[in-house]
């Protein structure tokens, strides 16, 4: 008689996650993980990308950039995985706007 399937173990999250310009200028996201957002942060998606005095959306869009990756987490899940932000080229980005910063 064939073992029964049984459901694959989820991936661990990796130790790091970086963040590039595209993906502060060209978030994806479903209406589930908009909900996600708000229930966790008490704002919506688009109240914490437009505060530029708030480190939430980094952890917004790390968050986001690691459903797009198949991690399958919610928001609190990731407080330990460490947040790059680096520029397409590795130049810095500015957070508070995702543009290349200039030095």
């Amino acid at each position: 008689m064939a073992e029964p399937l049984r459901p694959m173990p989820a991936p661990a999250l990796p130790s790091q996650v970086t963040l590039y310009q595209d993906d502060f200028a060209r978030p994806k996201f479903t209406p589930r993980e908009l909900e996600q957002i708000k229930d966790a942060l008490g704002r919506s998606f688009t109240e914490i990308v437009a505060d530029e005095t708030s480190d939430d959306r980094l952890i917004v869009f790390a968050f986001l950039k690691l459903r797009r990756q198949g991690y399958a987490i919610e928001v609190g899940d990731f407080k330990d995985v460490l947040v790059e932000v680096a520029g397409g080229d590795r130049e810095p980005v500015d957070p508070s706007s995702g543009e290349p910063s200039t030095s």
